[in-house]
């Protein structure tokens, strides 16, 4: 296996470890039953997470990622109110 995949893995170990497993309860609390109040539309930029954007936490919102996002600004990661991103 190549350095990535395992980098990858053992980020999910430490993720399970250290993020899942101390927060089991309310992570099967909202698989039980999703009630987000956000829609997020976005581009699939692999630079940075819905979650990192807006401070949420799993669970508060649905997500639909796809290419060129036509409805935001160019250049998702700095798209913001009020902010040109050209």
């Amino acid at each position: 296996m190549s350095d990535m995949i395992n980098d990858m893995l053992d980020g999910n170990s430490s993720f399970i470890e250290g993020v899942f497993l101390p927060n089991e309860n309310s992570d099967h609390a909202i698989a039980a039953k999703q009630r987000p109040k956000v829609l997020w539309i976005g581009c699939s930029d692999s630079r940075v997470s819905e979650h990192q954007m807006t401070g949420s936490k799993p669970g508060t919102m649905f997500v639909h990622r796809h290419r060129g996002s036509p409805g935001s600004t160019a250049g998702c990661i700095a798209s913001r109110p009020g902010r040109s991103t050209s």
